[in-house]
């Protein structure tokens, strides 16, 4: 990303606009999106002997448990008129064209994600810090081998959702809010046509406009240890002082 600076890491994206220092964190994310972020992930096991109802009706083998298939299958609405599948079919789909959006179609879909579906246990699991921690990854990411694209993976509305609070009062004609709620997703509206690149960095993300503020400074989230995988070890990352404020080059000398 263009604005990014050196010192973003995996818990905390951090970019200059307008002369002013934003920090993008778990904290901001979940204000933002309303998932459930509390939680550790110890506790959501399953025992994988017992068969899963969702697996073994709709999709048959692990040869099928990709995420291709579940659209597939959500397109051709395979659970006919069973109304208790429908709402797993949907909050499945959900999950991963939405939570876990980027993601390669081939790409299996872990077996707990059919266990949290099928046991209801979904609503406990701290989604968001998954799709946080997903979302950050992706935006590490070099370009493409052509230096031209980038994927970013994970919630990336909630980037959108994120700039349009920080700048409250520069008018943009493509947005707006409607509401004052959290989560604070649920007051904002995409109007109008959706603006092009040059026109963001030259109006919004132009040096000479000020209308750039922080939001979520003194927002504080209570959070559980896990030490899973490359997750984060459940504590709010440390406070960025002096940070290096050159932004992050590409392998090849371009401005990402």
């Amino acid at each position: 990303m263009e604005l990014e600076l050196e010192c973003s890491t995996r818990q905390a994206l951090v970019i200059r606009v307008n002369g002013t220092i934003l920090k993008f964190t778990l904290g901001t994310f979940a204000l933002i999106i309303g998932l459930n972020c509390i939680g550790v992930l110890g506790d959501f096991k399953f025992n994988t002997e017992e068969p899963n109802m969702l697996i073994v009706q709709y999709f048959g083998s692990k040869d099928f448990n990709r995420r291709s298939n579940l659209i597939d299958r959500f397109n051709n609405k395979v659970w006919a008129d069973n109304e208790d599948d429908t709402i797993k079919f949907a909050i499945f789909y959900f999950i991963h064209t939405y939570v876990y959006s980027g993601k390669k179609t081939t790409k299996r879909i872990p077996r707990i994600h059919f266990n949290l579906v099928e046991s209801g246990r979904y609503m406990q699991y701290p989604w968001c810090r998954k799709a946080f921690h997903w979302l950050l990854k992706s935006n590490n990411k070099k370009m493409t081998s052509h230096g031209k694209f980038y994927r970013i993976c994970g919630m990336h509305i909630v980037l959108q959702i994120w700039i349009y609070e920080c700048s409250g009062k520069v008018h943009m004609k493509f947005r707006q809010k409607d509401d004052a709620c959290i989560p604070r997703l649920l007051n904002w509206q995409t109007i109008g046509a959706k603006p092009r690149y040059n026109k963001l960095m030259s109006d919004i993300f132009n040096d000479g406009n000020r209308g750039i503020h922080c939001i979520c400074s003194h927002f504080t989230l209570i959070m559980y240890s896990d030490n899973v995988n490359d997750e984060d070890d459940g504590q709010r990352p440390p406070p960025i002082t002096s940070p290096d404020l050159s932004r992050k080059q590409h392998q090849n000398g371009m401005t990402l």
